[in-house]
């Protein structure tokens, strides 16, 4: 598997507001496009902070909540395919190194 980086992007023209249940609700100025965002898709745009490897999102998430051992290549694709999504929506950069 090749490593990723994933790091917000457009913070100066992005409004974030907390919403129920611990989700976000992200609101890109330039596009006018609002982003409703789950718990978990909440917890991977905030580790976006700061330039985050595969590997630290990974353990950030299996220190945040509970998955056994052999869930680990499942988790690995459900994170990749939510940070691909969130690429493509415009909220995150992606880059594979």
């Amino acid at each position: 598997m090749s490593n990723i980086i994933a790091e917000k992007i457009n913070k100066d023209n992005v409004s974030v507001f907390s919403i129920e249940e611990g989700g976000l609700m992200i609101y890109n100025q330039l596009t006018e496009n609002t982003h409703l965002l789950n718990e978990t898709a909440a917890f991977l745009y905030d580790l976006a902070e700061k330039p985050s490897t595969l590997n630290e999102i990974i353990a950030a998430f299996k220190e945040k909540y509970d998955f056994p051992d052999d869930t680990q290549e499942s988790l690995d694709d459900d994170i990749i395919e939510m940070l691909d999504e969130m690429s493509n929506k415009g909220l995150l950069t992606i880059r594979r190194v």
